[in-house]
């Protein structure tokens, strides 16, 4: 009787010292920020971090940043820095470092404003506006059109493979989910094409 109370405690014990071993683990693992693809992305120019190099992947993404990342996935930061397209936002203005990154997307048809008068600068990135632009990169303008056509079909070609998201719903992003976005769109062959979009983009991840 008095071996088995032993053996319970000593289960006990056992069973509390790996749940403290896992929470303390759990507690450091930075996994669900998606640090392993951000650090592909970051070696091929697309993704950048601070001046500390911190790549700040637990942060929401604000609209006026995300054509600066495209740019980059496009191979095309210089030339939209020097975009000389005229756009009429009224929460831009001419001399925002974001300015000539909004309008190069915009002339490429990449991405809208929250409404003709307003780009939404300061607000956070949805799931649904990244995948709305990496489908129109992937070659489907046309589907991309479609509000609810978004989740499944992204869910068809596999973009949003590894990321938790329920089904409706339009989550903000942080930094770490869109470079989920961003490798699982590399990976994926464009419409009408074998060739994925790595190759198309001439990316080498």
């Amino acid at each position: 009787m008095k071996l088995r109370k032993i053996l319970a405690l000593v289960l006990v014990v056992l069973t509390l010292l790996v749940q403290n071993s896992y929470a303390t683990d759990n507690s450091k693992d930075t996994s669900k920020y998606f640090e392993i693809e951000a650090r592909t992305l970051e070696k091929v120019g697309i993704i950048k971090g601070n001046k500390e190099k911190n790549l700040q992947l637990e942060a929401n993404l604000k609209r006026k940043d995300l054509p600066i990342i495209i740019s980059r996935l496009y191979n095309e930061e210089e030339k939209a820095k020097k975009s000389t397209y005229k756009i009429s936002f009224n929460d831009i203005k001419k001399d925002d470092y974001f300015y000539s990154y909004v309008a190069w997307a915009v002339e490429k048809k990449l991405i809208k404003g929250i409404s003709d008068e307003e780009f939404g600068a300061n607000e956070n990135v949805t799931i649904k506006e990244v995948e709305v632009i990496l489908l129109r990169t992937l070659g489907y303008e046309e589907e991309a059109k479609t509000w609810n056509l978004i989740e499944p079909l992204s869910l068809s070609l596999g973009l949003r493979d590894g990321l938790n998201i329920e089904s409706g719903k339009n989550p903000e992003l942080n930094r770490g989910e869109l470079s989920k976005l961003i490798v699982n769109a590399l990976s994926i062959e464009c419409k009408g094409s074998t060739l994925k979009l790595k190759d198309i983009l001439n990316i080498d991840i």
